[in-house]
């Protein structure tokens, strides 16, 4: 019941008894009309801070949902009023203050991941079926009780589909392709497992906003800062990662080995004119003129320079 009412109540058993009393009691009985006058009114209406959500209590019963604003509202019925605005809530490995513990995830491979995870939530206007599941609550009891929990369902029905070293074995395996002379077809998971935690992450959040809405709870972001594997996980990513790495470089040297070969054959079969020979050497000699002996020329090798003084 509201407090006002309870009040006004009281003001009218006052009032009543003053009456009855006689003499100065009726004075003390006419203060009490005016008092619950005063109170009955003050329990007629509501006023909800902005960005507040309230909803109208009738004997435990939950009614009518308010919004931010002046209401008139039954004068028995008391207001459970919930903090409506954006919460932002951190769990991360920094443990600042205002932080929880990462959330531990199970992934496809069998290994498990601690998460660095940001969410922001808020209320819907419509809260009764809050009230009607938890009473006696707030918005950060709220948290604790609806959406910490689902965000946990949530990640690890998500991350279960997670393999961290599918796309580098991909990629290994694509490298191994082309240094056979095979046309690499990697598949999708070919992606970055950077860009694959983030997609995962994404699938949670749209699986919140569908669970979380029906509860009254207006699910808004989800945001993963950082993902750190067990121990067997990532030194199996970093042996992955130097496998790409010394592959990669195996293709480039035979790249250059193969580059070589051509070249050297076509100059084996098309030698160069003399010509062709003097000018190479003429501007190779301008380039780095230090890299020659003095008294090198370009026609003979020694002797007076092709650049003279002009005397």
């Amino acid at each position: 019941m509201d407090p006002w009412a309870i009040i006004a109540i009281i003001a009218v058993v006052v009032a009543v008894i003053g009456f009855l009393v006689g003499g100065k009691g009726r004075v003390v009985g006419g203060i009490a009309v005016v008092a619950f006058i005063f109170f009955f009114i003050m329990s007629t209406f509501v006023v909800i801070q902005t960005r507040h959500v309230g909803v109208e209590v009738s004997f435990g019963k939950p009614g009518t949902t308010y919004t931010n604003g002046f209401h008139w509202k039954n004068p028995f019925a008391n207001v459970h009023k919930y903090d409506g605005t954006l919460q932002t809530e951190k769990y991360d490995s920094g443990k600042a203050k205002d932080q929880g513990d990462p959330f531990l995830v199970h992934l496809g491979n069998g290994s498990t991941a601690t998460l660095d995870v940001t969410y922001q939530w808020k209320l819907s206007d419509n809260v009764d079926s809050i009230y009607k599941n938890y009473p006696s609550a707030d918005t950060k009891d709220l948290n604790d009780k609806i959406v910490y929990r689902q965000v946990q369902q949530s990640l690890n029905d998500a991350y279960a589909a997670f393999d961290p070293t599918a796309g580098l074995r991909a990629q290994s395996q694509a490298l191994i392709d082309q240094s056979n002379g095979k046309t690499p077809t990697p598949p999708d998971t070919s992606i970055t497992g950077s860009q694959t935690y983030q997609l995962y992450a994404k699938q949670a959040e749209t699986q919140l906003v569908g669970v979380l809405t029906p509860q009254g709870v207006q699910f808004v972001a989800l945001t993963i800062g950082n993902i750190t594997y067990d121990t067997n996980t990532q030194n199996r990513l970093n042996e992955l990662n130097n496998a790409i790495v010394q592959t990669q470089i195996a293709i480039q040297q035979e790249a250059t080995a193969l580059a070589t070969a051509t070249a050297n054959k076509n100059i084996a079969q098309d030698p160069p004119s003399l010509q062709q020979n003097i000018q190479t050497c003429i501007d190779a000699t301008a380039k780095n003129p230090s890299a020659f002996p003095v008294g090198w020329n370009c026609f003979t090798g020694s002797g007076v320079g092709v650049v003279t003084s002009g005397k």
